[in-house]
């Protein structure tokens, strides 16, 4: 049965997997204990395609988040006996709201005149031969054509210097839009973040739980911040091929001293909440 007053963050590149390696065997037991024990929830920079194939292959009826706070997908099946309200679209399988913005008005912002100097120093992820998308990211063929169907943002690769980078996240600024680094790909995305999907979860949890959460997040990266700084207790996940991140948030901050997968496992014992849930089943 699961614990119903925790809920769980979790990116995945970099924090539940490693770096350019998706397996997930020397955790597989302990993953599986913790899907069964508590709401666990993705929030990922992956696309709805990509998490949609990743939380049915490992059989998790919680929500989840796509392209960093972009937007919240909640599976029929598990939710079908709650009355979502207008501000939720739905398709076939679920149930969704979008906090983020549009691909089709990022589009419309690196299609200006005053951004073609910019953009001239970007390599856009939908612009990629499927091969090379492969060789950047280490995901499979189907995975790769999986995280080029972007709906709320546009992931690049920059040819440019830092100087020309901070001038790009300066002018997108004026069109509400933001830069964030994600551990492979810089993405160019809305305002929305993964700490305000964390809020938004949170609230929702509570309401029709109808009692107070402990929010656990855990990342490695630039786009996790907002949710970890967010978060009741928060857990960052060592990865060796990006500049470590440090929160001004000491508290209930906890730093693994391994890399994913198993940095992912160690942060999780670390934190009390967890440990005193599961411990005498690890």
């Amino acid at each position: 049965m699961k614990c119903n007053n925790i809920l769980i963050f979790s990116d995945i590149d970099g924090s539940l997997t490693y770096h350019n390696d998706y397996k997930l065997d020397k955790i597989s037991s302990f993953l599986a204990l913790i899907i069964k024990s508590f709401h666990l929830i993705f929030s990922s920079s992956k696309t709805y395609y990509e998490l949609k194939n990743f939380v049915n292959k490992n059989k998790i009826d919680s929500p989840f988040v796509v392209e960093n706070g972009s937007a919240i997908f909640f599976p029929k099946n598990s939710f079908k006996h709650l009355n979502f309200n207008n501000d939720f679209k739905s398709n076939d399988d679920y149930f969704f709201i979008v906090l983020g913005t549009t691909i089709s008005e990022i589009k419309k912002i690196i299609n200006l005149n005053d951004a073609k100097n910019f953009i001239l120093k970007c390599q856009f992820m939908h612009q990629m031969k499927i091969e090379e998308i492969m060789s950047c990211t280490g995901l499979n063929y189907e995975n790769s054509k999986k995280a080029r169907q972007r709906q709320y943002s546009l992931p690049f690769l920059w040819l440019g210097s830092n100087r020309q980078l901070e001038a790009f996240k300066k002018f997108v600024i004026k069109f509400n839009l933001k830069i964030i680094f994600g551990g492979k790909f810089f993405h160019l995305t809305g305002k929305s973040d993964k700490g305000q999907a964390l809020l938004y979860l949170k609230n929702f949890y509570s309401s029709f739980l109808e009692k107070e959460l402990l929010t656990v997040a855990l990342g490695d990266s630039e786009n996790d911040v907002q949710m970890l700084l967010d978060a009741d207790y928060s857990g960052i996940i060592k990865n060796n091929h990006i500049e470590k991140i440090k929160l001004k948030k000491i508290k209930n901050t906890f730093y693994s001293n391994s890399p994913a997968p198993e940095g992912w496992k160690e942060i999780l014992l670390m934190i009390k909440p967890i440990k005193n849930q599961i411990g005498r089943n690890i």
